[in-house]
């Protein structure tokens, strides 16, 4: 997860073997799918809170990491990073909650 951001919720498709990340402090989301077939894709869904002193346009970034027992022919294409950037303090009057909005 990022830094300066708690983990507020987090889902995997059925088949994903997953931590049980509970909500909290910052840090890594381990999941894992007995096989996985050659051009599968996944979409697992994390949600979280960002700090109040992150200010708004701050990008905030995570990675994905792939990994196999099995060799890999092609290794370099085993990681992805998703950005997200931190908007408007949103709710009402002196709240410090932020958006967040994910870049195409």
């Amino acid at each position: 997860m990022p830094e300066l951001t708690t983990l507020k919720s987090f889902a995997a498709r059925a088949g994903w073997h997953c931590g049980d990340p509970q909500p909290g402090p910052t840090g890594p989301v381990e999941c894992g799918k007995l096989s996985v077939e050659i051009r599968e894709s996944a979409t697992l869904h994390l949600a979280v809170t960002v700090d109040a002193a992150v200010a708004p346009g701050t990008v905030l970034e995570t990675n994905a990491n792939v990994s196999s027992a099995s060799p890999d022919a092609k290794p370099g294409n085993s990681i992805i990073t998703a950005a997200t950037t931190v908007m408007a303090d949103v709710g009402r009057p002196g709240s410090r909650a932020k958006r967040v909005a994910n870049d195409p």
